[in-house]
């Protein structure tokens, strides 16, 4: 199996429905359709594949992934989410 391939299919064995990945400049931006980020993560953290695969980015970025709980949020914070919103509205409590 080509590591394109091996990589597709340990990200989807991690629990992905669907990865997209926009580029703005030097800027890239993911959104990761999952049931448990933090679970996918964990999993792909140190995955033979991954690992490779992030040593070959590694090139390119200013800054590597960082796999920890804190990392996600860390560099760009979420702001505002359509399920948060829909909550409060409906009278949920805030998180």
């Amino acid at each position: 199996m080509a590591r394109g391939a091996e990589l597709v299919a340990a990200i989807e064995a991690t629990g992905a429905t669907s990865w997209t990945i926009w580029r703005s400049g030097t800027d890239l931006v993911h959104v990761i359709e999952c049931a448990a980020h933090d679970e996918l993560l964990a999993r792909l953290a140190d995955l033979p594949v991954n690992v490779a695969w992030q040593r070959l980015m590694s090139e390119f970025l200013a800054q590597p992934h960082d796999y920890s709980a804190a990392g996600a949020g860390a560099a760009l914070p979420v702001v505002w989410e359509l399920r948060t919103a829909q909550r409060l509205s409906s009278g949920g409590a805030d998180d």
